[in-house]
């Protein structure tokens, strides 16, 4: 990071020269903000495909849920109802 130009000037209780940092521009500011966002700006095209594949992940997670519990429930109501009448 480059330092800001400094401007000398006088002291005028000591009469030394001090640096004191310049005031940019309210249009320099400008301009750097749009060359600092053009440069750090990140696609995000592929986010997209991950939240779709989060998605999916997490529908696939409840089905395979919701189908083991209908399978038990399948399995404790009509077969030992089954195997206890033989």
């Amino acid at each position: 990071m480059r330092r800001p130009r400094l401007v000398w000037r006088r002291v005028p209780e000591t009469g030394r020269r001090a640096e004191e940092p310049v005031m940019q521009s309210p249009v320099a500011v400008a301009v750097f903000k749009r060359v600092v966002d053009a440069r750090l700006r990140r696609s995000e095209e592929g986010q997209d495909l991950l939240e779709y594949g989060l998605l999916i992940a997490l529908i696939a997670l409840f089905a395979i849920g919701a189908v083991t519990t209908v399978g038990n429930t399948v399995n404790t109501v009509f077969w030992q109802s089954i195997a206890s009448n033989f």
